[in-house]
């Protein structure tokens, strides 16, 4: 009998204390002056700026090992695991869906934890510029920037984080806006906010007229399907140089040079059926034929456009040579910069076969030399950005 009864309340014990366990993190004493759910906070978030969720989820956890009721951990928690469901892109997975419900249920016990915390709040703003739920998702982000600067009116953070969601929100100019606010308050963040500001500034300037084209801006190197796609929806070049050949008789586009980088030697009717075999299935499929078809860019000797290979500066200023003969017809184009003794930039020589359009899209403001250095950098890669600043001085060149 007294067995039993022993049995039962050990049970007992059991569960209560699987019960208690299971009501929040195991609690532990701090083991050093510096063992504080601050220290372990600061650790998550250094481990989640460099794209380490596991560390960031253990230094976040350790913080509520040390106090359960720390907002900021569960905070931190929140945008790991809505980061982590933002990277799985199939919206109807259950993992993906368990996810969300945890970042939603940590931000909420962030809150309710305390709501006067600015660090909670910053985390709401960056939350939802991650989960970016509906149309309206950018609105979320201002109810967490009004709260944040509520708490603390100089939040460089609270500042350069909006801007940041108003940056992918592609609403420019109020990133700008925010980015500058954060830079003038001269704290921790105004080295980021210029870094961010400086890009934004020049997709303010090249003012992008369509969707894609905002899109772009934001992308780190464009690639061969960009460049046709940004041609086409930013400057219509393809119903342009339509209408100047119906308009006009057609211009010999049989004429050579060395200097054109892009061996430019297509018959009357452009490259029109030209087999390309590696765009069958490319979502830039229908663009890229326009783009060769019209003359822009050739396909390689292997028949192919090679669409994701990213752009180069040169291959840019190639593209632009030729849509500035086109609209011309001006064969001295190829053959003005032959001859020079002397370069005018200073990592091309002038027998260079680039050398040409690359001087042409420097003397008619469409791309820049280094200001230091006097460099063209033939080969480096073309950002959205500063794609979208070339083609407004084109626009602007052309007087389009």
């Amino acid at each position: 009998m007294y067995r039993k009864i022993a049995t039962i309340n050990l049970l007992v014990l059991v569960m209560a204390g699987l019960i208690f366990t299971g009501c929040g993190p195991k609690q532990r004493a701090a083991e050093g002056l510096l063992d504080t759910p601050e220290s372990h906070y600061n650790q998550g978030m250094r481990k989640f700026e460099q794209g380490n969720m596991d560390a960031a989820q253990a230094q976040f956890e350790d913080a509520l090992y040390l106090d359960k009721k720390h907002a900021p951990a569960h905070a931190g928690l929140a945008l790991v695991s809505i980061t982590r469901a933002m990277d799985i892109h199939d919206p109807k997975s259950k993992e993906r869906k368990e996810l969300v419900k945890q970042g939603d249920e940590h931000l909420d016990q962030a809150k309710d934890l305390d709501n006067k915390d600015v660090i909670v709040w910053i985390a709401h703003i960056r939350y939802h510029s991650i989960k970016k739920k509906g149309d309206d998702w950018i609105k979320d982000c201002e109810k967490g920037l009004k709260k944040a600067l509520k708490i603390n009116p100089e939040s460089d953070e609270a500042y350069y984080y909006m801007g940041i969601a108003y940056k992918e929100a592609y609403d420019f100019r109020q990133s700008e806006d925010m980015l500058r606010n954060a830079l003038e308050i001269d704290g921790m963040y105004s080295e980021k906010a210029g870094l961010a500001m400086q890009l934004v500034h020049k997709i303010v300037e090249a003012q992008p007229g369509t969707k894609y084209g905002k899109i772009i801006a934001l992308v780190d190197e464009i690639n061969r399907a960009d460049l046709a796609v940004l041609f086409i929806e930013e400057l219509n070049v393809v119903e342009r140089i339509k209408r100047r050949k119906s308009a006009k008789s057609t211009p010999d586009l049989s004429f050579q040079a060395a200097e054109d980088p892009l061996k430019f030697g297509v018959g009357e009717e452009g490259q029109e059926g030209t087999e390309i075999l590696d765009i069958e299935s490319h979502w830039a499929q229908s663009m890229i034929r326009d783009f060769v078809e019209v003359g822009l860019f050739d396909v390689m000797q292997d028949h192919k456009f090679y669409p994701d290979e990213a752009v180069t500066r040169i291959e840019f200023a190639g593209t632009v040579q030729r849509l500035i003969y086109m609209v011309t017809q001006d064969e001295a184009i190829f053959s003005k910069y032959i001859g020079e003794k002397e370069s005018h930039i200073r990592d091309m020589r002038t027998d260079h076969p680039y050398y040409g359009a690359a001087m042409l899209s420097v003397e008619r403001d469409i791309m820049d030399l280094d200001k230091i250095t006097g460099y063209f950098h033939p080969n480096d890669h073309v950002g959205g950005a500063d794609a979208l600043l070339f083609i407004r001085d084109i626009k602007n060149a052309l007087k389009w």
